[in-house]
């Protein structure tokens, strides 16, 4: 059909050092079944990639501004005086607890067991050989009699506030004076348990 020669020859030398970037408009695909140089666009003639521009956002500081309170002369004299007139109350209350104290430890026959029996909440007089013992916890409240018997206690409950006592404790009952001190440990875990 067509021939090579029909393209003059500085249109080949042009073309083959500068290809076109599309064919030349008295070509065609159709009128030229052979090319003498490559469709594809070359890489010379391409556009450079430039460097995209991003926007960021600025790194927000990860520390934060410690705001420091600076009180004036004013406010520290004012503290001072609220902390002072504070530790004076205090003492004051702990000078009439230790009075309380030192009271109950010159009451009654001035042993330091009633002292001891007090801060465990619990009141023991004796009245004509019989033990009458008042015991309070929070709202709890206790009152029976121990009267010795030979070798033994017996236990009779005198009055209590509104709380479920067992069985064992509602009734009279005698027990060895050896075991005194397993029965004071149940009527505490009684009292103090819910």
């Amino acid at each position: 059909m067509h021939d090579l020669n029909i393209i003059p020859l500085c249109l080949q030398i042009h073309y083959l050092t500068y290809p076109p970037p599309s064919l030349p408009t008295f070509l065609t695909l159709t009128s030229l079944p052979y090319l003498p140089f490559p469709i594809h666009p070359p890489f010379f003639l391409m556009k450079t990639p430039r460097k995209r521009i991003t926007l960021k956002t600025p790194k927000r500081s990860t520390k934060t501004p410690i705001k420091v309170f600076k009180p004036q002369p004013s406010d520290i004299t004012s503290l001072l005086k609220d902390l002072e007139s504070h530790e004076n109350k205090l003492l004051e209350k702990y000078k009439k607890e230790n009075l309380y104290l030192r009271s109950l430890l010159n009451k009654g026959e001035g042993n330091e067991n009633t002292l001891s029996l007090s801060l465990l909440g619990l009141d023991i007089k004796e009245i004509n050989n019989e033990f009458i013992i008042k015991y309070k916890v929070e709202k709890k409240y206790l009152s029976f009699s121990l009267k010795p018997k030979d070798e033994f206690y017996i236990y009779k409950l005198k009055e209590h506030s509104e709380f479920e006592l067992p069985n064992f404790l509602s009734e009279e009952i005698s027990f060895e004076k050896q075991q005194v001190n397993k029965f004071f440990y149940k009527v505490m875990e009684i009292m103090i348990g819910n």
